[in-house]
């Protein structure tokens, strides 16, 4: 009897643990949640701590040339939490302001219609005539898979979440623009660069809420990098680098310089992401920036990576694409000579008081026009009449006499030229002789082939010449060692009142920017003659050559005026006073 009962009872408990089962079934079935996410394994990843992580850059300059249907610009990136998808029509800025809220790289799945054949580049296109096609939705799976992006927010109802799902996201988002407000790239490109979210009268056109939710869940933002991801100002591919740039934590900085020494806000930003001397690295983004050759922004990257700035700022002595937009204005002769020059007639300090005044008198003549820069010229080796110890017909001056004048232009923003008379030895010989202070940042070069002898000749009996093969060798020399120090840009001048006193002119390589190439007309007398070999002098010139012109105090009948100066054709970029 006993073992029967326990049989009933074992049957009871199998039976009650059916219903159990069962009952549990059921309540699964009727769940209105679904299963739960799942859990991370090896096909798929966990949910990465932060926003964004950036792709290796495998050189100190990336070009991303253009916008394409899957933008190059996500190259950059390596891995994200979150990405915007959209169509390549009138929705696209819409979403491209929603990716900058949520820093997030765009997406754009091509469609058909008018889009197609144009890789979704064209700001204000028409709405696309088809929906995207398997190659398109093939595309940003790979893209979104090759990120790890873990939520894709759909803009608008062209793009279906095939592509999504195809891409191993787990959660999709789709919003619907509740207005037809939508930025501009030139916008879009500011807030990037400024690094600040736009206002509230700038929202993306989206449910408040909805975006709010997006943003509560968002991992920590990405760690700043060393990267610095440059855009022009205006242009739709340049949103797209910009959003994947700030994306994975590279700054972004807007610049509409051709030179990247002319930018002195760029400047700044490079400086502050420099370590220990090392630039930081450069993403060219858009069709603008990356048309620029690597190697010459390397250069430049380099320089204006030091922070370092030339008197009136920027690393540029003369910009080639705005030449006339900075020019020189100062005192010619030695500090320690009245004989020689306006330079000497007065101590230093005072000097620099003078030119001050000119530097006064010619921003009045030009307004807004110019920027004007003084400038010390000062005789570093002086032509004299004996042939010295060296017998070359020229006396040098030491760096300790140059001195105090190189510091005061230093302390005043002056630029300064050291001004060579070779006599019978070679300018190159000359200019080495100054190398410790032609380091210095605010410190250029002149060349005065007036004397310059051949063997035989003296001062005042022979006007002298130079080969431009000698002129060619000392402008390789300076912007080697321009290049070599990462030195903003330096001037070398040319003085030139005889076609002959510059032999083989035509041949002159301006190839080098490292240097401002200057002519300067420095003939004295009545103001016709002067005009006459102006117009010689300036005529036919090399290419990338800029003119300067001289003032006499003493021999110009009548001088001229700053006014009359500057309104010479071509306009001087360089006025000095003897």
């Amino acid at each position: 009897m006993q073992r029967s009962g326990d049989i009933e009872r074992h049957r009871a408990i199998v039976v009650l643990v059916g219903a159990l089962v069962a009952l549990g079934a059921m309540l699964a079935l009727r769940d209105p949640g679904g299963p739960p996410e799942p859990r991370a394994t090896a096909t798929s990843p966990a949910v990465p701590e932060v926003a964004g992580a950036p792709a290796e850059l495998a050189a100190p300059v990336t070009r991303i040339a253009t916008g394409a249907s899957v933008p190059d610009a996500l190259t950059l990136v390596g891995h994200v939490h979150t990405a915007v998808v959209a169509p390549p029509g009138p929705d696209r800025m819409r979403a491209a302001h929603l990716a900058h809220m949520l820093r997030a790289p765009l997406v754009i799945v091509r469609a058909g219609g008018p889009d197609a054949g144009a890789g979704g580049r064209s700001e204000h296109a028409g709405r696309a005539s088809a929906r995207p096609s398997a190659q398109a939705r093939s595309e940003a799976a790979a893209a979104m898979r090759r990120m790890g992006v873990v939520r894709a927010v759909l803009v608008g109802d062209a793009v279906s979440d095939q592509a999504a799902r195809d891409g191993g996201v787990r959660e999709v988002v789709r919003l619907r623009p509740a207005t037809r407000r939508r930025p501009t790239g030139r916008q879009l490109i500011r807030w990037a660069a400024g690094g600040r979210a736009p206002g509230k009268r700038n929202d993306p056109g989206f449910d408040d809420r909805a975006v709010q939710d997006l943003l509560d869940t968002l991992p920590a933002p990405a760690p700043p990098t060393r990267v610095a991801a440059l855009v022009r100002p205006r242009g739709y591919e340049a949103v797209h680098v910009a959003l994947a740039a700030r994306a994975v934590g590279h700054t972004v900085v807007a610049t509409a310089a051709r030179d990247l020494r002319g930018d002195a806000r760029l400047i700044d930003r490079l400086a502050e992401l420099s370590r220990d001397g090392e630039a930081p690295r450069v993403v060219l983004g858009g069709g603008g920036m990356a048309s620029l050759k690597r190697r010459e922004v390397a250069a430049q990257v380099a320089v204006a990576a030091t922070g370092v700035r030339l008197p009136g700022g920027g690393q540029l002595v003369v910009d080639p694409h705005f030449p006339h937009a900075r020019r020189y204005v100062g005192l010619y002769g030695v500090p320690q000579s009245a004989a020689l020059g306006a330079l000497g007639e007065q101590p230093v300090d005072a000097s620099v008081t003078r030119t001050r005044r000119l530097v006064r008198e010619y921003r009045q003549a030009v307004g807004s026009m110019a920027d004007i820069i003084g400038c010390f010229e000062i005789i570093a080796t002086i032509a004299s009449s004996a042939a010295g110890r060296d017998g070359n017909y020229a006396d040098e001056l030491s760096i300790a006499d140059l001195e105090p004048a190189v510091q005061a232009a230093r302390r005043a923003g002056l630029y300064v030229l050291l001004d060579i008379q070779p006599g019978r030895t070679d300018f190159l010989t000359q200019a080495r002789r100054y190398r410790r202070l032609l380091r210095r940042p605010h410190v250029g070069l002149a060349l005065d082939p007036e004397w310059r002898l051949r063997p035989g000749e003296k001062h005042l009996e022979q006007i002298g010449s130079v080969d431009i093969d000698e002129v060619n060798e000392v402008a390789g020399w300076l912007a080697d060692l321009t290049r070599r120090r990462r030195l903003p840009q330096k001037m070398l001048l040319i003085h030139q009142f005889r076609l002959s006193m510059v032999r083989g002119r035509e041949r002159l390589d301006t190839s080098r920017d490292e240097l401002a190439y200057v002519i300067q007309m420095d003939g004295q007398g009545p103001q016709g003659s002067k005009l006459e070999t102006w117009n010689a002098i300036t005529a036919a010139p090399p290419d990338g050559v800029h003119f300067g012109w001289k003032n006499f105090y003493d021999e110009d009948t009548p001088m001229r005026s700053p006014e009359a100066t500057m309104a010479l054709t071509p306009p001087p970029v360089f006025v000095s006073y003897q």
